[in-house]
């Protein structure tokens, strides 16, 4: 994990999207967390029918919502405000049992 400005813990990651589709998607990833940000460094972006995409992107959660060393987060990936699919990943961040 890294600390970010602003009291944000960050994880990196890289995933790989299938369109599975015979249609163009338009794609995005949402947190089921408001409060957790997704900072792209690459973005999904639209994918040709029947093809695939690496993804790679920041989650950025606010310090005061880690309550332990591993925090389960849920991802939907989106098009046009209909979710195709959810993920779910973990995040590591700091947490003093103190």
């Amino acid at each position: 994990y890294q600390e970010q400005p602003g009291h944000y813990i960050s994880n990196i990651y890289n995933a790989d999207i299938i369109n599975k589709t015979n249609k163009q998607q338009d794609i995005q990833l949402v947190a089921d967390d408001p409060a957790v940000k997704i900072k792209y460094i690459q973005a999904p972006g639209t994918l040709d029918k029947e093809s695939s995409t690496k993804v790679i992107f920041f989650l950025m959660v606010p310090q005061n919502r880690i309550h332990a060393a591993k925090t389960d987060i849920t991802l939907n990936i989106v098009e046009h405000g209909k979710v195709l699919n959810t993920i779910k990943t973990t995040f590591i961040g700091p947490y003093d049992e103190d």
